[in-house]
């Protein structure tokens, strides 16, 4: 009795390991194939970068499809992290190159005009004026006439 009570439990047990094995070998082929999409997936958001970034961009940061395909199908991440990180520098310098082809008008137009100094040349001989008194001029002092001076004074060309 002891022996068939034995026989039936490494029986058991052996069917329990099987079953392991196949729901992790059944998890890692859904992984697998989840990574496979994500992949796909990853190539075909780099084919649309690549479009947008143009040939020059594409060959001066070596994110061609000759170049990406082996480090995005790598399963060391740091070849993924170089493969990220040539196509964001693209993308910024991207970035860069349009916004300096911007005409930039419309940002001077709503900035304010320096007033130009016309300096006029000093004649050699200068001749003494003669101090006059300035008359003062009794200025409000309350709160509102200071805020209407420092704003009309900020607005000033």
């Amino acid at each position: 009795m002891g022996r068939v009570e034995s026989a039936k439990k490494k029986q058991n047990d052996a069917e329990d390991a099987r079953n392991q094995a196949l729901s992790e070998a059944s998890e890692a082929r859904s992984a697998a194939k989840d990574g496979a999409i994500n992949v796909g997936m990853l190539k075909s958001q780099m084919e649309i970068l690549r479009e947008n970034l143009g040939n020059e961009l594409t060959d001066n940061y070596h994110i061609s499809e000759a170049h990406c395909a082996p480090l995005l199908e790598s399963s060391d991440p740091n070849d993924m992290r170089r493969v990220v990180d040539r196509v964001l520098c693209a993308a910024n310098m991207k970035m860069m190159m349009s916004k300096s082809t911007i005409v930039s008008e419309p940002i001077a137009a709503s900035r304010k005009r320096k007033a130009e100094v016309h300096v006029e040349p000093v004649p050699e001989h200068v001749f003494a004026v003669p101090a006059v008194p300035i008359a003062r001029v009794q200025m409000d002092t309350s709160p509102e006439a200071i805020l209407a001076r420092a704003m009309a004074d900020s607005f000033e060309c």
